[in-house]
């Protein structure tokens, strides 16, 4: 399911940028489409290692970190100060800027919203 995400930052000015590991560089002010493919970026660029080290001493593989990798939480779980983000339903389609799949934000002069 696509997202809508709000970026409002009430600390920056309109139009500032600001970089959102994962997704890419985003304008203060605006709201941007985010697809299920962008989203589970997300999720990847955010994963982190729940593994341990083995710890048995009698073990052949004593000290070998055993790598056990999750995935980062879903943007609808993320909590960003001044980013709110919604799910887009098949009923409410959005004539709103879509972030390129390259991430960032689209460019002004580009009139199909940087969609690839």
């Amino acid at each position: 399911m696509p997202y809508r995400m709000e970026i409002n930052q009430p600390n920056l000015a309109d139009g500032a940028e600001l970089w959102i590991h994962g997704l890419g560089m985003f304008k203060n002010g605006e709201t941007y489409d985010i697809t299920d493919e962008q989203a589970e970026k997300y999720r990847l660029d955010n994963a982190r290692d729940s593994g341990e080290i083995e710890s048995d001493s009698e073990s052949p593989h004593f000290g070998v970190q055993h790598l056990a990798r999750e995935l980062g939480p879903s943007l609808l779980d993320v909590d960003i100060h001044g980013i709110t983000v919604t799910e887009v339903t098949a009923n409410a389609p959005s004539s709103r800027p879509v972030v390129s799949s390259s991430g960032g934000a689209p460019s002004d002069n580009d009139d199909e919203g940087g969609a690839s």
